[in-house]
């Protein structure tokens, strides 16, 4: 029957053009297809943007050593380097 593998290659290219979903992100963590930039504990947001990626949810960071979000008091980065903590809101002004 021909059906069968005209299905699977159009799963196939369904799944390579897609990317992975939220199911296959890590714990505390989503999947976005754009955001500002991946929130890491103690560096500082460079907004250059990230594509197609899981990112930690609101609230969480992701610690370099162990690479899962976490809460920023359970950053493993010594307490005087400051964390990240929101990205900060941008906005325009309208000329007046």
């Amino acid at each position: 029957m021909q059906v069968t593998p005209v299905f699977a290659a159009c799963l196939l290219l369904a799944i390579l053009f897609v990317g992975p979903t939220g199911a296959q992100c890590p714990a505390n963590s989503e999947f976005t297809s754009d955001a500002p930039c991946d929130s890491i504990c103690g560096v500082p947001c460079d907004f250059k943007g990230v594509h197609n990626i899981c990112i930690c949810m609101d609230g969480y960071l992701k610690d370099p050593k162990t690479q899962q979000c976490v809460r920023q008091n359970q950053c493993s980065i010594p307490e005087d380097i400051p964390v990240l903590r929101q990205m900060p809101a941008f906005s325009f002004a309208c000329f007046a």
